[in-house]
């Protein structure tokens, strides 16, 4: 008969899943009809074989159950989910008669013997008794032996649970029984634990003991089972992590009598989540630097972008300079100083002399107009350097900051996102559009992260209309209110779209359609905005 349980943190075990079977062996599967305990029920009483399935340990019913069908005994068996974690327990009833029988008969056997000892002594009937004595010795070491076996079984099957199985008295908290797993996880023998009253608490961690009284006492006063996580002491001092599930036994008057249950050593376990969890902020701590990288590659993609057009402005400049009439101009000044004391008689009479004031004119204006333009490229030139000066100055002040949520003032983070872009926004002739609502609210938020995002968002709408040969080229972003708590700020373009059959793998790390990209960006921005309690 197989049944299938589950224990929900917190809630006792319930009755999940049964077969269809034939109890009473009539050769017809009466289903339902047959079971003894209906879909569904909830187990307020467990024993400690039950429990300790859901430990992750195989067990057996600690005694036979008998009704109108028979006399079964049950073994349970735990159903691993993916992640190794205990979904679920199995369970599946056996014919327990035989076994129960001969315990039966060894009894009955020694009662008859003892009953006609008896009649024989006061009805004066004379019987061999050393034959008699001799037959019941036989049949009470039959049966002594067969307690001695199932006792062996009983501890054999108790010292093999991977865990340390108990009883504790809820009016002293001593342990009253303890398996010999004891030693092995706490370094003490189980006598020992038996035999000093308060060990337990004594050997609690000294941060966990009001936790774990409170806990303990708690289940007493729901009458439930629980499971509670705490630190135990070694002799050594080494610390041991122990998961303590358990359930109270309560006994014919109502009363609580014991508490049994596992005492599991999940050391490894925590000291793979603490690991886990040092592994989460290392990557946490980074994703935001290659988040943070990603906004550098940006700086520097633009700054080499600005200095494209400074390289412009100087070669111009080089160019002018060097086909300038300057050159003339001092051969014209060495030819007037050759004619020393004649200079007059050379303006009057020398026909070179009489072009000089129409030639100085024309160089006049020539170098005039050559001045404008090396002074408007040199204009370009010192905005150009200042544009770099701002977008480093921009891409500092963010890797100075960040990490913590503070309140940001959206529109000047966009401003600021558009500025490290606005070189190559320029570039490709794109056109920008702003509609930020009137009242938007500072958000709480990461600086670092929200500027990661958006940078990423606007380089991406570049790309789009890059890839695409429609003349608009427009690029829009808007900040909008959306009901009492939240704000959306979205970047929409002109370009070429997203495939529908890309849509679910936007945000795949390693996903991208261009030929040179790395698949990062979409993926960082996802999880940073996820971090911060939002969404993209």
């Amino acid at each position: 008969k197989d049944r299938q349980y589950r224990l929900v943190e917190g809630e006792p075990i319930q009755f999940i899943v049964a077969c269809e079977t034939d109890y009473n062996r009539d050769g017809v599967i009466e289903g339902d009809t047959e079971l003894r305990v209906p879909i569904g029920e909830v187990f307020e009483d467990t024993d400690v074989s039950m429990l300790n399935v859901f430990l992750g340990h195989p067990s057996f019913s600690e005694e036979p159950v008998e009704d109108r069908w028979g006399v079964w005994m049950s073994a349970y068996a735990p159903i691993f989910g993916p992640t190794g974690e205990v979904e679920a327990a199995v369970g599946v009833d056996f014919d327990a008669n035989e076994w129960v029988a001969s315990i039966h008969r060894a009894r009955s056997t020694m009662l008859a013997y003892a009953g006609l000892i008896v009649l024989a002594l006061t009805g004066g009937v004379t019987i061999a008794s050393n034959q008699l004595t001799s037959q019941a010795a036989a049949r009470e070491r039959e049966v002594g032996e067969l307690t001695r076996k199932a006792k062996e079984k009983f501890e054999a099957l108790v010292n093999s649970i991977e865990g340390v199985v108990f009883e504790r008295d809820p009016r002293t908290n001593s342990l009253t029984f303890v398996s010999e797993q004891a030693e092995r996880i706490l370094g003490r023998p189980a006598g020992d634990w038996m035999k000093e009253p308060g060990s337990w608490e004594a050997n609690l961690h000294p941060d966990d003991r009001d936790e774990t009284a409170r806990r303990c006492k708690e289940s007493g006063q729901t009458r439930s089972t629980y499971s509670i996580e705490y630190r135990m002491l070694r002799p050594g001092g080494e610390v041991v992590w122990i998961r303590e599930t358990g359930s109270p036994v309560i006994d014919e008057q109502g009363d609580i009598s014991a508490t049994r249950g596992v005492l599991s050593d999940v050391s490894d376990q925590k000291k793979a989540a603490e690991e886990l969890e040092q592994t989460h902020r290392k990557l946490v701590e980074t994703s935001r630097q290659a988040g943070m990288a990603e906004v550098a590659t940006g700086v520097l993609h633009n700054v080499g972008n600005v200095l494209n057009s400074v390289n412009v402005a100087s070669t111009l400049i080089r160019q002018r300079l060097n086909g300038s009439r300057l050159g003339t101009l001092g051969q014209l000044a060495s030819l007037l100083q050759s004619q020393g004391e004649r200079l007059p008689d050379f303006f009057r009479g020398d026909e070179r002399g009489r072009l000089v004031p129409d030639y100085l004119e024309k160089l006049s204006h020539h170098l005039r107009q050559e001045q404008t333009e090396v002074l408007a490229e040199v204009e370009k030139l010192v905005k150009n350097v200042e544009h770099i000066k701002t977008i480093v100055d921009l891409q500092q002040s963010y890797a100075r900051t960040g990490g913590a949520m503070e309140p940001v003032d959206l529109v000047a983070l966009i401003e600021d996102a558009i500025g490290i872009n606005q070189a190559a926004i320029a570039r490709h002739r794109i056109q920008i559009i702003r509609s930020f609502d009137d009242s938007v609210p500072e958000v709480l938020a990461d600086r670092n992260k929200v500027l990661q995002i958006l940078v990423n968002l606007l380089r991406n709408a570049k790309h789009a209309i890059d890839d695409c040969d429609r003349e608009e080229r427009f690029l829009g972003v808007s900040v909008k209110r959306q009901g009492k708590d939240k704000v959306r700020v979205t970047v929409a373009d002109t370009g070429v779209g997203i495939a529908p059959e890309n849509l679910p793998k936007l945000f795949t790390h390693g996903f991208t359609t261009r030929r040179h990209g790395h698949g990062f960006g979409l993926h960082s921005s996802e999880a940073a905005a996820r971090e911060m309690g939002g969404s993209l």
